[in-house]
């Protein structure tokens, strides 16, 4: 059962995890992101994707959020919210995590994303998993990279680092 009072009290997985989307399209996540979805009590989730660049896994509780934000009525951007929504359920689907840490990627999300017998990355964000294929990941960390030494120096000099 997924209970939404344990997202803030179990200790989230940190850094980037390989995982692999096998020829069914099951995924099998890594030990420390199936800990943390038994932890908080999330034994499904929904995996979706807004951009058909990167995925992201949502508890089942977490997801009842955004779907309540998303759904809010009124507001200048009710139409753009309305239409995300849609595109994430086009896309996404329901998922049950087995006692071995696996479950289902949507096969409409594994065409799109090119998920199919793919090693993928997984890394927490915010209470949902974000998972991106090879490409989109050399791209981001090619992206990090750059100007590195400055990004460390004016984030040491703020402090936060």
């Amino acid at each position: 059962m997924d209970d939404p009072t344990n997202l803030s009290t179990a200790e989230y997985p940190h850094g980037i995890a390989s995982a692999k989307v096998d020829e069914k399209g099951r995924c099998k996540l890594p030990a420390a992101f199936h800990q943390y979805l038994t932890k908080i009590g999330a034994s499904k989730v929904f995996v979706t994707s807004f951009d058909e660049s990167i995925g992201r896994i949502y508890p089942a509780a977490v997801w009842n959020g955004v779907v309540a934000r998303l759904s809010a009525r009124g507001g200048e951007d009710v139409q753009d919210r309305k239409e995300m929504l849609f595109l994430a359920n086009d896309i996404g689907d329901d998922a049950d995590v087995d006692p071995q840490g696996r479950f289902l990627v949507p096969a409409k999300m594994r065409k799109a994303m090119g998920f199919e017998s793919e090693t993928v990355y997984l890394e927490y964000h915010d209470g949902y998993f974000k998972m991106f294929g090879s490409q989109v990941y050399e791209e981001m960390k090619a992206r990090a990279a750059r100007n590195r030494a400055e990004k460390l120096r004016l984030l040491e000099e703020k402090g936060l680092l």
